[in-house]
């Protein structure tokens, strides 16, 4: 932690032996180590609450990614349910147009269904049928030549 090596630790006894006293240097020493470990006990705390915190955070983006996983994994069922049901329906309104027109001949365009609505006719439809119409009438011819 603080790399310090044996010369070091003899400068500073030197130096405490010379400051502080021989008598009381020892109780000094034990005071510094108890004050060393309560602070190295501390670092270490701190360090443990921050390793659990940063492991909570990443045990709720976990959990979040496969709740949101499990979510899309939902509405993918859900969409490809949806899309079976629209095919499925799709196949039915098909096989109702195949039945509905078995037998079909050209006749049956002319019948008219029985819809309760009037089909649109056009203006040509509408008028009645050129026999039916008068037609003007030329006189007759006459013979010229005599007999």
């Amino acid at each position: 932690m603080f790399d310090i090596g044996f010369s070091e630790l003899v400068v500073l006894g030197v130096i405490g032996v010379v400051v502080i006293g021989p008598q009381r240097l020892p109780e000094v020493v034990r005071t510094a180590v108890i004050t060393v470990r309560k602070i190295r006990r501390a670092f270490s705390d701190v360090r443990a609450d921050i390793e659990r915190e940063l492991d909570l955070d990443d045990m709720r983006k976990i959990l979040h990614e496969a709740d949101m996983k499990a979510h899309i994994n939902q509405l993918n069922q859900d969409i490809m349910d949806l899309d079976k049901g629209a095919r499925a329906l799709g196949d039915d309104i098909k096989t109702d147009l195949e039945h509905a027109y078995d037998g079909y001949t050209p006749e049956d365009g002319e019948a008219e269904a029985d819809t309760g609505v009037e089909p649109l006719r056009d203006s040509k439809t509408d008028a009645p049928p050129a026999a039916a119409q008068p037609t003007p009438e030329k006189p007759p011819a006459t013979d010229t030549t005599k007999d």
